[in-house]
């Protein structure tokens, strides 16, 4: 089974090469200290995403 993963405009195809990218990247993002800016607040999901999370509390 060949492992795809699309980097930078190319492919890998090895899980071994796949898994030292990865590794490399995350030490990356760890060292910058990177984090997500959510578009919007666990309130406005709630709102937003109300069919999807039913309310449980009646």
């Amino acid at each position: 089974m060949e492992y795809f993963f699309t980097w930078k405009s190319r492919r890998i195809a090895d899980p071994v090469t796949l898994d030292t990218e990865l590794t490399a990247w995350q030490q990356q993002r760890n060292l910058e200290q990177a984090y997500v800016v959510w578009r919007f607040t666990t309130q406005d999901a709630r709102v937003k995403l109300r069919s999807l999370y039913p309310n449980r509390a009646n």
